[in-house]
């Protein structure tokens, strides 16, 4: 299934069940911006609205090593993950997608290669690199990680022997980056540490998008969001 139905957006609502349970419902004005970009929307499923958090990424090579990285390390920590990466189709795409998931009030991180760092705030990124991980950046509560190529870059640079290796034996992208990270994880315990340190990054909810309530567990109804200027 997907968000094919967008005339009657208007309709759509999202439970979300952090803390407490809240319905969220696009107002009117933001139903017709939604609406005037079915082109960017339509692909999206139904699912995201249910997920923990959304990643969004550049291109299908990030989502494919996002995803591996996040549910690897997770079933290595014995946790799991309740997150969708989605592959926004290149940077100019990054702006319509964090206003559709404010507008649903979503929890989310992006992913972009350097050349779009000028398109985010400077207060919400971060550089995502093995050096400024090491040095321990300041990289909490970021939403925009600048990557200096790509994810898959950022990894095999972890372990570059054993990447190698694994691009040998496996052509296939999703292959490869799912036996690369679990032998990682396996074999190399300074770097499943780092691993998993991006991971927690990538994937840790940051609540500073969302303001809730810590002591009020009653259930809210709809809420129209409409407080989020939208723009075309």
């Amino acid at each position: 299934a997907r968000l094919e139905l967008l005339s009657s957006v208007n309709k759509m609502a999202r439970v979300d069940r952090h803390r407490y349970s809240e319905i969220v419902q696009p107002s009117k004005k933001n139903a017709e911006w939604i609406f005037k970009h079915p082109a960017t929307f339509h692909l999206l499923k139904p699912d995201i609205l249910f997920s923990r958090k959304v990643i969004l990424v550049e291109g299908e090579s990030d989502k494919i090593f996002v995803e591996a990285i996040l549910n690897l390390c997770a079933e290595h920590e014995g946790g799991s993950m309740d997150y969708i990466a989605v592959n926004v189709g290149g940077t100019g795409s990054f702006k319509k997608f964090q206003t559709f998931l404010k507008i649903f009030k979503m929890r989310f991180t992006i992913l972009a290669d350097g050349d779009a760092e000028e398109k985010f705030k400077p207060q919400d990124t971060g550089m995502l690199t093995v050096d400024s991980l090491s040095q321990g950046s300041n990289l909490e509560n970021k939403t925009t990680y600048i990557l200096k190529k790509d994810l898959e870059y950022l990894l095999a640079c972890l372990d570059r022997k054993l990447y190698n290796k694994c691009k040998r034996l496996y052509e296939k992208k999703p292959e490869r980056s799912y036996y690369f990270i679990k032998r990682l994880l396996a074999e190399n315990p300074d770097a499943a540490q780092t691993a998993i340190q991006i991971a927690h990054l990538i994937g840790d909810t940051n609540d500073d998008m969302v303001h809730l309530s810590t002591h009020n567990h009653t259930p809210k109804f709809v809420h129209q969001y409409s407080s989020l200027n939208v723009d075309d």
